[in-house]
This record gives C-alpha cells, structure tokens and sequence, in this order.
C-alpha cells in the first residue's frame, strides 16, 4: 500500500493502547498482538486520531523534533507504513470530487 499525504489513519474499534514511562503498548485484539513503543513512537500513535492526515502528523513532527527533516519524514512513514501492515491502524481514503462534466 502505498501512503499518500491526504490519507487520514485511525485506530479500528479493536485496537487499544496505553501510556508507559518509556513509550507505551498498542493492542490489537482481533489478531492478539501486542507492540512495545518507545516514546517518540507512541507520541506518534497519539497523533493517529482519524481527523489527522498524513501531512498533517508530518508537519506536526517535524515542528517538534530537531533533526534531519528527510530522517524525520522516512522514519514516521517507515512506522505508520509497519502499523499498517500490522493491522493496528487502517486509513480513510480522501475522495476526489468531480464536478459534472469535469473527466480529468
């Protein structure tokens, strides 16, 4: 799957997850697995709030983080990409809107 920046990720019901002191856990019940978060990852889980796009958690990042901005964006894409495939979070798909006549 590829990830596009108007995509917005969101926890599915079956998908729980907790504050630690060094992260947190993220729980999925369908499949019984669970994932150990270190902070900066879980900060990133909190961001998945299924109004927030992709872009949106980026920029917010890259505001919050000092660093390499390309590390930065490939690192939270690399685990948004893996939470995915996981199935602990899904996205909602932005549609097009056409307007009548309009083919492109």
């Amino acid at each position: 799957m590829g990830i596009n920046e108007d995509d917005i990720p969101f926890l599915p019901r079956y998908v729980r997850f907790r504050r630690e002191r060094f992260g947190g856990f993220i729980f999925n019940a369908r499949k019984d697995e669970l994932l150990q978060l270190n902070r900066t990852s879980f900060h990133i889980l909190t961001l998945i709030d299924g109004q927030k796009s992709i872009k949106k958690i980026i920029d917010i990042l890259l505001k919050e983080y000092k660093g390499n901005s390309k590390e930065i964006v490939h690192d939270a894409l690399m685990f948004v990409e893996e939470l995915f495939k996981r199935e602990f979070i899904e996205f909602l798909k932005k549609e097009r809107v056409t307007t009548y006549g309009n083919t492109d």
